[in-house]
């Protein structure tokens, strides 16, 4: 998992968020958690991803991160949502039964305290595909190259 510290505070003061339109439709999905005995606890969360990936909001909402996740992919994933509870604006990685996707983390505040995070993801599968194929063929190239050189091969004539 990857995240960036992109902003350090986002003050949303009495607004109400349309979660319909936040959605990245038809691969991604939009989610709310809040803090609750020093776990994160799903309040909602909406999206096609989630039929993509064999999920339902009625198996996720109500219940913990750690209920959700393998325990070192939840205290991973820990970590960002706690860094969004503290009030930052964060996004991460993950990969969930082999579809990845990037969400963005965005606290809502109200009197100067967040009250719920709200997180919006969109699936980057097909990315995540396209890179491991321009390595894979840089690792070829690098092999090719390599027996080359050991062959004598300059590219001279």
């Amino acid at each position: 998992m990857a995240h960036n510290n992109i902003v350090n505070s986002l003050d949303i003061q009495n607004k109400k968020l349309d979660h319909k339109s936040l959605i990245p439709t038809p691969n991604g999905f939009v989610f709310k958690f809040i803090k609750k005995d020093n776990d994160f606890v799903y309040t909602f969360i909406k999206g096609e991803f989630l039929k993509k990936v064999g999920l339902s909001p009625a198996c996720i909402v109500g219940k913990t991160l750690h209920e959700l996740s393998r325990e070192d992919k939840a205290n991973e994933k820990y970590h960002f949502y706690e860094t969004a509870w503290n009030g930052s604006i964060i996004n991460y990685e993950e990969n969930v039964n082999g579809f990845h996707y990037l969400a963005l983390l965005i606290p809502v505040m109200a009197d100067s305290q967040v009250i719920e995070v709200t997180g919006t993801a969109i699936e980057t599968t097909e990315h995540q595909k396209s890179a491991l194929k321009i390595q894979e063929l840089e690792k070829l190239s690098f092999g090719v190259a390599k027996q080359w050189l050991s062959h004598g091969y300059s590219g001279k004539h």
